[in-house]
């Protein structure tokens, strides 16, 4: 069942852990006990909390063994299946889904998809370095697609609207530097050296000390 699966994950067998999540994804995935009668209660809390947990620990498995699309889709299911809204912390859950998604999509450049999981994820990001996080990488996409047009005006508008402070303060140093590399790759020789000039002043109004993320850039 789903503890032998957890067990065979912290064994390092990846192969045997995803097997067993997926029989307890086909065995179990019905709110009904051994003699068919419905679950309720704390039975059917526990129930969906482990269908859940096994869509999760089945994608972070099949991630590891590069099945990313067989990945995603559980990843999906634990954010997106309205059965999962009973279990246990479901929106501890569903956030780490989405962050799932939103990383795995755009390691495989798929803009498009990771710009609408970035977007689900940010209103639930946590507030300070991970909410940053998150609205930088979506100011970033175009940059990542190569549309440089695209990339200067989403990187403009995030430096604009983004206040420098302890938690974007990398983000603002990467982004400066990113706008400038889109006016290089639009082939604009004037504006991409003044943009790159201006990432040592972005990073100074930081107040970040050297060493720290972003310092490099500058």
């Amino acid at each position: 069942g789903f503890y032998a699966a957890l067990a065979w994950e912290r064994c390092n067998r990846s192969d045997t852990a995803t097997q067993a999540y997926l029989r307890v994804l086909r065995d179990h995935d019905r709110a009904v006990d051994g003699a068919g009668a419905p679950l309720t209660g704390e039975a059917l809390t526990q129930r969906v909390t482990i269908l859940e947990q096994s869509h999760f620990r089945a994608g972070v498995n099949l991630e590891r063994q590069l099945d990313h699309d067989a990945a995603l889709a559980h990843y999906r299911a634990v954010a997106d299946d309205p059965r999962f809204a009973a279990a246990s912390d479901h929106a501890l859950h569903a956030h780490d889904a989405l962050a799932a998604v939103a990383l795995l999509t755009s390691q495989l450049g798929r803009h498009a998809e990771a710009e609408r999981a970035w977007r689900r994820l940010l209103p639930a990001a946590r507030v300070g370095d991970e909410r940053a996080e998150v609205a930088f990488r979506l100011a970033e996409l175009p940059a990542r697609a190569s549309d440089h047009a695209a990339a200067v005006r989403s990187l403009a508008r995030y430096l604009a609207e983004t206040p420098a402070d302890p938690h974007t303060a990398q983000y603002r140093v990467r982004a400066q530097h990113g706008l400038a590399l889109a006016h290089r790759g639009l082939g604009d020789d004037a504006r991409y050296r003044r943009a790159l000039r201006e990432v040592v002043t972005v990073f100074r109004a930081s107040g970040a000390p050297a060493g720290t993320p972003g310092a490099a850039l500058a």
